[in-house]
């Protein structure tokens, strides 16, 4: 059985489609860290990228006497990013900046970090994105053209001086735990 922790508060963000939200409180006593890091540097087309997720199509996988036992096993994708999108505006997708990425990752995936890929051995993993949707175009009857299925992601350059009140500091100062250096100490 894995841990459960209890969502105590969110913030959404005013214009993009991401939020922080506050957990309870760490059981080993020690604070939050991610190993994780903003990263604020522009990112542009053919920069690789992955994500790990929860997508619907392979959550009831696994059938057993007609009921489906869900499968928690998270789902890793790549791909890299096509272009910057600016300002337009994309069905059923709430923002205005994104990465429009080489593959979908699909339905269930929102919130995804989109990380550079690969990650930097003994670094934080850089956080270029936030998996945000897709969208899927059918092939034109009058066309051989071929149906597109692309993701989306808020870029994070764009929302890293966000500053929620639940976090108290912009995205970018938040502090990433890396494995094998000594676990960060703040003053009370």
């Amino acid at each position: 059985m894995g841990f459960q922790f209890s969502v105590l508060d969110v913030e959404l963000h005013a214009t993009e489609d991401i939020a922080v939200v506050r957990l309870d409180n760490n059981p080993s006593g020690k604070p939050w860290r991610s190993w994780l890091r903003p990263c604020t540097r522009w990112e542009g087309a053919s920069r690789n990228y992955g994500l790990w997720g929860y997508p619907e199509d392979i959550y009831h996988e696994i059938v057993i006497d007609d009921m489906a036992n869900g499968r928690p096993d998270l789902i890793f994708s790549q791909g890299h990013i096509r272009r910057r999108m600016s300002n337009i505006p994309l069905t059923s997708i709430r923002g205005n900046h994104f990465f429009e990425l080489s593959a979908i990752a699909g339905a269930g995936c929102s919130g995804s970090p989109i990380v550079v890929w690969p990650p930097i051995a003994g670094a934080a993993w850089e956080v270029i994105g936030i998996y945000s949707g897709e969208r899927f175009s059918p092939p034109s009857l009058d066309s051989a053209s071929s149906p597109v299925s692309v993701g989306y992601a808020v870029r994070f350059d764009e929302v890293s001086e966000w500053v929620p009140k639940l976090l108290g500091h912009s995205i970018s100062d938040e502090e990433p735990f890396i494995p094998g250096q000594p676990f960060p100490h703040h003053d009370a």
